[in-house]
């Protein structure tokens, strides 16, 4: 999936892309996360519990 500021390539379901999307414009505007290892990548997990997915965001230029 790519987010590219004005669209979204690729299928995701809505919970998914509700609780990514903060994460991905913070990410886009150069915020940081205290937790994550990598500064370019973070991971985030589905809120859906019956069907468990791990996203792994990160920076592409």
């Amino acid at each position: 999936m790519v987010f590219d500021g004005k669209s979204i390539k690729g299928d995701i379901c809505y919970s998914a892309l509700m609780t990514l999307l903060p994460k991905v414009y913070a990410m886009r505007y150069g915020a940081g996360f205290p937790w994550a290892e990598n500064k370019d990548a973070i991971y985030n997990a589905c809120p859906d519990p019956e069907n468990p997915v791990v996203f792994k965001i990160r920076i592409k230029e």
